[in-house]
């Protein structure tokens, strides 16, 4: 039994957990996509997938892939605000869990760069994130993952990588159960499914 957060299920994990289920087909996987932080132990978990973990004496695990989160927004509302004056202050969509005020430092191709969020919209999910700054309400930051393919076909502009944000995902087990072949067995999957350590969407 896995619990994974629900973006990286959605986008990644059904091809992932298909793909394993043929490789092992003696092992009956199911994954279960929730953003809360589930008790591994009081809930029969044998791995929680989880991002940027804070330190955990009960759970030991790695680090299967690593992402850059993107400050982006249509090319409208790019445009508006690269022509103000005041620039430095930007119309963002924000998780409703998230209250980072910033300033946000961004690495772009001509240097670092520092923009101040100010928040005028709060969803629950990055997906409706990503519908909205897609309308055109304003910024986000979002993993690059996710909108590699609006900014390469045009439909979101990117001032970069906002430095203070990187991702790291981490695959995780109870520290003192033993860990059995088919965890083991998943967690080698995963890094495997990663290489380059990059978070990618699978082909």
């Amino acid at each position: 039994r896995v619990s994974a957060p629900v973006l990286f299920a959605h986008t990644s994990l059904g091809a992932l957990a298909a793909d394993f289920s043929k490789a092992y087909p003696e092992v009956i996987l199911e994954v279960t996509a929730e953003d809360r932080k589930v008790d591994l132990v009081e809930e029969g978990f044998d791995l929680a997938i989880r991002v940027n973990p804070a330190p955990d004496d009960g759970l030991v695990g790695r680090c299967f892939a690593r992402d850059d989160m993107l400050l982006v927004a249509c090319p409208t509302v790019f445009d508006r605000v690269e022509n103000e004056a005041a620039n430095s202050h930007l119309p963002t969509v924000a998780m409703t869990t998230s209250f980072d005020s910033g300033p946000w430092t961004i690495l772009t191709p001509g240097g670092d760069r520092s923009m101040t969020p100010d928040v005028k919209l709060r969803l629950s999910s990055l997906i409706m994130i990503q519908d909205a700054v897609r309308a055109g309400i304003g910024a986000a930051v979002l993993p690059r993952y996710m909108v590699h393919a609006d900014v390469e076909e045009g439909r979101l502009m990117s001032w970069g990588a906002v430095t203070e944000r990187p991702i790291e995902l981490w695959a995780l087990h109870p520290s003192r159960r033993f860990v059995s072949p088919k965890v083991s067995a998943f967690m080698t999957f995963l890094a495997d499914a990663f290489p380059d350590r990059r978070l990618t969407r699978p082909d």
